[in-house]
């Protein structure tokens, strides 16, 4: 692999085994999709070493394992798009999220993640801070690439290319979430999609989510929530 390399697209090519870990030397990477394939075993520290990664797809394959810490420390700061969705991931959200000031797409759904949206300490820094991303034209990367992607909104699959950089998701879907829904949630003003259904959530639904006036899905279904 050359080392310059931008964009790595091996979407949908039946690949299988681990994610190898000479991808560690793409140090000008920038969009990474391994998404549905058949990858196994853990997401590999090597990755951090690819510090100009904006968009990670992982989603649709068979990973399994905690979120590594390094997803949100210093090593990918321009981080705006991470998805992990259906794989088998566990443990609880890496609290590390909360220091993406850029990422505007997160979707973990359907994993095996427990343990509470936020902890005690993070709630006052809560994910993504104010959620605007970064202030991009277009989604254009290095060398003219456009990315795009397939996003599931209210039960329909969009692609999104040009626009992408205005959708703001957070999909925690179908996981094993425990606790109250944070209030805190409500400080992502620019928050246009929020699904935390299919987990167990409990509590009151905060009254502070009517002020995320940018909101067009919320779907909270099939928890505990109370009032």
């Amino acid at each position: 692999m050359e080392s310059n390399m931008v964009f790595l697209d091996v979407d949908q090519k039946n690949m299988s085994g681990k994610i190898p870990t000479s991808l560690g030397v793409l140090s000008s990477l920038e969009i990474l999709k391994l998404n549905n394939n058949n990858f196994g075993g853990e997401i590999r520290d090597a990755l951090q070493n690819c510090s100009n990664l904006r968009s990670i797809y992982l989603g649709d394959n068979k990973l399994s394992g905690k979120m590594p810490l390094w997803i949100g420390r210093s090593n990918v700061p321009m981080l705006s798009v991470l998805r992990l969705r259906s794989n088998y991931f566990s443990g609880h959200i890496s609290q590390q999220l909360c220091n993406l000031d850029g990422l505007h797409i997160l979707d973990l759904s359907n994993n095996s993640i427990s343990g509470a949206i936020l902890s005690k300490k993070e709630k006052a820094k809560i994910y993504i801070h104010n959620y605007g991303g970064y202030a991009y034209n277009s989604f254009e990367h290095s060398d003219n690439i456009f990315e795009h992607a397939k996003l599931t909104l209210k039960g329909e699959e969009l692609v999104y290319n040009t626009t992408l950089y205005l959708v703001k998701i957070i999909d925690l879907s179908s996981n094993n979430l425990q606790g109250e829904i944070p209030e805190e949630i409500s400080n992502l003003i620019f928050l246009g999609t929020l699904n935390l259904s299919m987990n167990q959530l409990s509590g009151k639904i905060p009254s502070k989510v009517g002020n995320l006036h940018w909101l067009k899905t919320l779907d909270l279904s099939y928890n505990h929530l109370l009032g």
